[in-house]
């Protein structure tokens, strides 16, 4: 793996201190939960029951997206390989994102039969969520569309090259280079909200696992996302 810039190990400093204050009131909801679950199943009908573990599920899993954030901090540490299925990872980010999803219509397209990838299921998961989100994010369609594949000739034989795509606002060909900085806000996406550290964070993963990520994007048309896990 590549040495961090400055930017970056300021940023995975920040985080390592914020994902253990965001950790304690996700763990909050996940006790209640299972409080409600346990002392009040009788006042909940079978969809109640769905819900609350569906909730229990999410924190779980948020919670271990916000590990792997703090496990993504520059470092010497290994990280723990196995083989990730790509599709149980994309359905498990899709779940975290329904709400999402659903407000604003979106289609999840994904390519069939993906494979398993030896690597590190939580930073993986980390690249997906953010890429995901920021497709819908900055998407003005009345139908968001994202579609994930792999590259079957990707430039290094050596690698996978994972692509998500998608029918959005699109970048400029001069702000397409800063957009994995840290705090960079395009000028067509200032209002929307956030901290502008999402694709830093992407970018973060995508250098822990010892890859590289970069974007080809039109104006109004899309981006194209694409990052490299190497083959183990």
């Amino acid at each position: 793996m590549t040495e961090p810039d400055s930017d970056l190990q300021s940023l995975a400093n920040i985080l390592h201190e914020l994902g253990h204050d965001i950790k304690q009131p996700v763990r909050g909801i996940r006790n209640y939960v299972q409080y409600l679950s346990e002392d009040y199943a009788d006042h909940f009908d079978e969809k109640g029951k769905d819900m609350l573990d569906t909730l229990e599920r999410l924190s779980l899993q948020i919670e271990a997206y916000v590990s792997s954030m703090l496990d993504g901090a520059y470092g010497d540490e290994d990280l723990d390989m196995e083989d990730v299925d790509l599709n149980e990872v994309l359905q498990s980010v899709q779940e975290l994102l329904r709400p999402q999803i659903q407000d604003t219509k979106a289609e999840i397209v994904v390519a069939d039969n993906l494979p398993a990838i030896r690597t590190n299921r939580s930073q993986l998961s980390r690249v997906f969520l953010n890429l995901i989100a920021n497709a819908l994010k900055y998407n003005n369609s009345d139908t968001p569309r994202v579609e994930i594949t792999l590259n079957p000739e990707p430039s290094d034989s050596a690698t996978f090259e994972c692509c998500v795509k998608d029918n959005g606002i699109g970048i400029s060909e001069s702000e397409i280079h800063s957009i994995f900085k840290p705090s960079v806000r395009l000028n067509a996406i200032g209002t929307v909200p956030g901290l502008g550290i999402g694709l830093t964070l992407t970018r973060l993963a995508v250098a822990k696992l010892g890859g590289r990520i970069w974007a080809e994007s039109t104006p109004d048309l899309g981006t194209t996302m694409r990052f490299t896990i190497p083959m183990c």
